[in-house]
């Protein structure tokens, strides 16, 4: 939860240079670090969204490992 509310701030921060590719980049990095929070369920839904789809599978991949339920809620079988 920490890591998201440090994203965003700076991200506002970053708004404030008003350069398009780097506030492109900070909401990138949000987005990813949406999928350490949401459920398991909507993993695939987030993974394809607008902002990650043009993403390499294995940057994903290696994200999605760092959830606390990555074993338990098998979450490697979703990356396939």
């Amino acid at each position: 939860m920490a890591v998201i509310c440090d994203v965003n701030e700076y991200r506002k921060c970053v708004a404030t240079f008003k350069l398009p590719q780097v506030n492109s980049l900070f909401d990138t990095l949000h987005t990813l670090c949406k999928l350490l929070q949401v459920t398991p369920e909507n993993l695939k839904m987030v993974c394809s969204g607008d902002q990650l789809s043009g993403l390499d599978r294995t940057v994903l991949a290696n994200f999605i490992q760092l959830r606390s339920d990555f074993k338990t809620a098998k979450l490697g079988s979703q990356l396939k």
